[in-house]
């Protein structure tokens, strides 16, 4: 992967909840809490209030199946990798595992400890006794038999493992239990399963529970015994807790089990269907450790029973559809609970929770793009949610889960903007409404009005042999880019509608295999006989949006009005150049039959090229399959190299500047390709490992849609289309130094924030961005003076500077000095950063917010769009206790030059050996008003301003120079001495807000608000002084982006003048002093 800071990714949100399938809570900590879900680890630390990742960085997969704190040391943390919940294969899920990960430091860094052999990892458990023996279940490769399926133990703490216990290579562990007051004695539930392309089952004669009663040398079948569940089984659920043993059965006769004789003998207590709805999805069940009659169970609802299993009450939660809960063995209300819509917790046993709006680890199909101004919005379908629309920027200085709209109950398919109305959007509803059927939707987002607009609303839950038409769950949809009001959308055939969905017409003959219940002899590669006995089989009671054999892909030419693609999830490529009049196969030899096609990308530069994606995941099959054709599909060309055998691939986009530029969302991070496909490399750099199912290219950025962390984005593609000689492998290298400017900057206003001017605590949280915005954020200040913020619950916003990017060849060390100048058009210097300043305050009086900090390699430097600020007071400028001594009412625009104006400007890197430059355009921001060069004017009265500022805090740094001379006088008379003391002291006081540091350590008056000395910490008291009702001036008059107001230059006027006096005043007695 290469490795440079010149791809910095960020994550915009939204912070809405994905699907968290492993919760837990440090039992020692009551603030202290984990989940896991298809975007890796989290933990709070505040109860819920706020989640941080802490995966990142060290796993090299995302999605979690097992969470595990040892119950000898609840420092140490175990988390087995891959979602063990089974789902329809249509469903996009993940297929990528690397095993067991261990903390030993409650998350702060991860150690792998290998085992990626075991594919799916259900559940880990440890001795509380011992922290160093550790169980783990196994449910093994989902697609294929597998003899790494089973009960492992580690001595040693996960650093080497044994198999203790296998029944059969298709079945696996599901759940595992132990008995804290006897940790000897072990449970585990196997389940017998499959989620294949051709083959979807649960259940069989290998589904079974066992139980060891010395530490796992033996075991024993007790789903055998009196009392429980006929044969064959489907999934199991088991927990033990209390010392009584429970059993959540898939089976004829399901229900909940219980045992109080270590599963000697079971007794049925419950078979409501509330329990065990959708068994694959779901069959959660946990004993309360502290009271043996409550029990929970988690289905879509929240299961609660208080009389031992006999009557269920739902509990209300902000999320329905629940996999996973942890009940704190020290506090029976402390629970944390995992669902589709994130992890939330409670004290107070369900009654209450915490917000599951604080989590950017939603999982989305597809995304696009509006027009919408000033900042573009991303769309997508979110699973287990709505459809949203998330604004790529924010004037609030972060995106905040308020500046978000739902745009449909949505959660599978493909999102649609009308062209012509761009608040009216169309997605596929799938999954969202009753019986699951293909439903299609518009909203308004003005409105919200919501319009079915299916095209075949004959809606049924499950697949019939009645059925006119074959709908995916995630059905392609698009607007044409040349026939005015023409929606397309397809099932086994496509559809067209000028009319708003009000209507629809075939447009194609069926473009599928057309064989729905076709079963490959060998689909699932099984090597001991399949169960007679199974459910959820396929095709037989199948929900219709998981059939087969539909068109699953639709790529409409943006060159060509009569060029449409298409391609089908049963592995066909489908093409016709004449509007769709006749349609011609024109699939590639060596794509395998029943391969998923997911994306096709008909090319913006030539009209016979186009490319597409596919994946054999769901038939067990890892490999990357991406393919390209120059010549409307009669021939084709994998282009594969460099991506990893298994980053299967979701999407690829061709770049719409430059055709040989290609983007690659893959299972596991995105690819570059800079020659056309010829090979790839992989550019997620600070972008966590996850699934990129959609990628979208909007005014200079590339968007990322991802399956667990939501919307990311990459500013400025330029770099790439300027240095593609950089990303031609993975370990780029040159001998010269480089340098990279976004060819455009908008001046972005945001609402006024008052930066500390001392060091800031990374780990401390804050909770107000300004005055009525309420943000959670860590703030930090990097080695270069840039103030920096990570938010907690919110989405981060472009860089409000300049990106400059600069590559060195040589360590920092082999220059003489390394200098970044900023110049105007007409060759003058705004300003200037070298890595020989220091920020803070100069001999010059002045103040360095900026300096530069070079490494050998990639660099980045962020220019605030700023002049020089003004010339301060000296003792203004001393620290104390490592904060200035700035008055009451100073933002840091004090030490803060004016916004540079909109207009043309020269970037130069100067390395003394070697001067390169590059041009650079600053316009206005969105919202400001320059049609007359009003900015213009704006800046040149604001530099007015500063510069006079600059003059007043010289003259009182010459005063107070003067007064230590005269201090130090022995020749002067007293009476002589202290007139000139009184008259310097009254121009000084007039001038200055703040005393000097010699007089203030000889004042007693250390408290007085608003006087002169002492510290003034309330904001409501405001220094008089001229220096601070200048620097208010500047505030006032450049916290806008128009022209300032015509008050703005009278009040300068009445300033200037009383300051002039007052300096002409000192001057005369500074001249009259020095002549004597």
């Amino acid at each position: 992967m290469i490795k440079n800071e010149w791809f910095n990714w960020r994550c915009i949100g939204p912070y809405r909840g994905g699907r968290a399938v492993a919760v837990e809570g440090d039992p020692d900590n009551n603030l202290v809490f984990y989940q896991g879900s298809t975007g890796g680890v989290w933990k709070t630390i505040d109860g819920g209030i706020t989640w941080e990742n802490i995966s990142d960085g060290y796993f090299k997969t995302s999605a979690v199946g097992s969470i595990h704190l040892s119950t000898a040391n609840p420092k140490r943390i175990f988390v087995g990798m891959g979602e063990c919940h089974v789902a329809w294969p249509r469903l996009h899920w993940n297929y990528r595992t690397d095993g067991i990960y261990r903390s030993d430091d409650s998350g702060e860094t991860w150690k792998h400890l290998g085992m990626e052999e075991l594919m799916y990892i259900s559940k880990i458990k440890s001795d509380p006794r011992d922290q160093n023996i550790v169980y783990a279940g196994a449910l093994g490769d989902l697609a294929n038999s597998s003899n790494n399926r089973g009960i492992y133990k580690s001595i040693d703490g996960g650093d080497s493992w044994e198999k203790i216990h296998f029944v059969n290579n298709n079945a696996g562990v599901i759940d595992l239990a132990i008995n804290n007051d006897n940790p000897d004695e072990l449970y585990a539930a196997y389940w017998e399963v499959r989620r294949h392309y051709f083959e979807t089952y649960s259940g069989g004669d290998h589904s079974s529970i066992y139980r060891s009663l010395d530490a796992g040398k033996t075991w024993t079948p007790i789903h055998t015994n009196k009392g429980f569940s006929s044969l064959p089984l489907g999934k199991i659920s088991i927990s033990m807790a209390d010392g009584r043993l429970w059993a959540l059965v898939q089976s004829n006769e399901k229900g909940l089990y219980k045992s109080d004789d270590k599963g000697e003998t079971w007794e049925l207590v419950s078979i409501e269907d509330d329990l065990t709805g959708r068994p694959n999805y779901y069959i959660h069940v946990f004993g309360d450790p502290s009271n043996k009659n409550t029990v929970y169970v988690m289905n879509k609802n929240f299961m609660k029973s208080l009389d031992g299993g006999k009557t269920f009450s739902p509990a209300a939660t902000p999320h329905d559809d629940h996999h996973d809960l942890w009940i704190s063995p020290n506090d029976p209300n402390r629970i944390i609970s995992g669902q589709d819509g994130g992890a939330c917790i409670t004290y107070d046993q369900g009654r209450t929770w915490s917000s599951i709006y604080n989590q950017p680890t939603g999982e989305f199909y597809h995304i696009t793009t509006d027009n919408n101004l000033p900042f573009y919005n991303v769309l997508g379908t979110q699973q287990d949610n709505t459809a949203i629309s998330v604004p790529s920027d924010s004037i609030n200085g972060m995106i905040k889960y308020s500046d978000c709209k739902i745009v449909g109950s949505s959660e599978s398919g493909h999102i649609a903007i009308d062209p012509s109305k761009q608040h009216c959007t169309y997605s596929g509803a799938l999954g969202s409404y009753h019986g699951t059927g293909p439903l299609m939707l518009k909203h308004d987002k003005i409105s919200g009005e919501v319009d079915m607009v299916t095209v075949w609303p004959d809606v049924t839950g499950h697949t019939n042999n009645e059925r006119k038409y074959r709908f995916g769950w995630d059905q392609p949809i698009i607007f044409s880019l040349h026939h005015k009001n023409r929606l397309l959308t397809a099932a086994n055939v496509i559809f067209e509608s000028y009319n708003e969905g009000k209507s629809w017409t075939e447009i194609s003959p069926d473009l599928t295999r057309n064989d729905p219940d076709y079963i490959e002899p060998s689909s699932s590669k099984t090597t001991s006989i399949k169960p007679k006995n199974k459910w959820e089989s396929a095709p037989k009671n199948k929900i219709a949006p998981f059939e087969r054999c539909y068109i699953s892909a639709l790529g409409e030419s943006p060159i060509d009005k009569n060029i449409l693609w298409a391609g089908t999830d049963d592995g066909t490529i489908q093409l016709t150049k004449d509007n769709s009049n006749k349609w011609i196969n024109v699939t590639p030899k060596d794509l395998e039959p029943w391969t998923p096609v997911w994306n096709i990308e008909p090319s913006e530069h030539d009209k016979k090229t186009a490319y597409f994606s596919a994946s054999r995941y769901q038939h067990g099959d890892k490999k990357p399959i991406v393919f390209k054709t120059n010549d409307y599909g009669q021939t084709w060309k994998k282009i594969i190299k460099g991506i990893d055998s298994e980053d299967y691939a979701r999407c690829i986009r061709e770049d719409s500047a430059d055709p040989d530029i290609l983007y690659l969302g893959t299972e596991n991070g995105i690819y570059l390709s800079v020659n056309a496909g010829d090979n790839w490399v992989k550019i997620n750099f600070d972008l966590p490992f996850v699934p990129i199912h959609d990628l979208r290219i909007k005014n200079n950025n590339l968007i990322l849609g991802t399956q667990g962390r939501a919307f990311w984005i990459l500013d400025d593609l330029s770099f790439i289309r300027n240095n593609k000689n950089l990303f031609l492998n993975e370990n780029p290298k040159t001998n010269a130094e480089l340098m990279h400017v976004q060819k455009s900057k908008s001046r972005l206003f945001m609402p006024q924030r008052v930066h500390n001017t001392y060091p800031v605590s990374t780990n401390t949280k804050k909770f107000s961005w300004a005055l009525g915005i309420e943000n959670i954020y860590y703030q930090y200040q990097n080695e270069e003076g840039n103030i920096k913020y990570k938010s907690l619950d919110a989405g981060q916003n472009t860089p409000t500077g300049l990106i400059i990017k600069y590559y060195l060849p040589n360590s920092p060390e082999k220059y003489n000095s390394i200098k970044i100048t900023i110049k105007n058009s007409n060759g003058e210097i705004i300003n200037e950063f070298s890595n020989k300043d220091d920020i803070g305050a100069q001999t010059d009086n002045t103040y360095k917010n900026l300096c530069l900090r070079p490494k050998k390699g990639f660099n980045e430097f962020e220019w605030n769009l700023r002049y020089p600020g003004p010339i301060h007071v000296a003792d203004d400028l001393i620290p104390e206790n490592g904060e200035l001594r700035r008055f009451s009412g100073q933002s840091s625009m004090s030490l803060e030059g004016p916004y540079v104006e909109p207009g043309d400007y020269v970037i130069e890197l100067n390395t003394e050996e070697k001067v390169i430059s590059a041009k650079c355009k600053i316009i206005p921001g969105v919202y400001a008003k320059n049609e007359n060069g009003e900015l213009n004017k704006q800046t040149k009265f604001l530099l007015t301003v500063r510069d006079k500022l600059s003059e007043v805090n010289s003259t009182i740094n010459s005063i107070r120079k003067l007064k230590s001379e005269l201090r130090k006088n022995k020749i002067i008379e007293s009476d002589e001495k202290n007139f000139m003391f009184n008259e310097l002291d009254d121009i000084d006081r007039k001038l200055a807000s703040t005393a000097e540091i010699e007089e203030e350590q000889s004042t007693v008056d250390q408290n007085s608000q608003g006087k002169r000395f002492g510290r003034v910490t309330d904001g409501a008291f405001f220094a008089d002084s001229y220096n601070a009702r200048l620097n208010g001036l500047i505030d006032t008059a450049g916290n806008t982006e128009s022209i300032h107001t015509k008050q703005c230059e009278l009040v300068f006027e009445d300033l200037n003048i009383k300051t002039d006096k007052l300096i002409k005043k000192f001057k005369s007695i500074s001249d009259n002093y020095h002549k004597s």
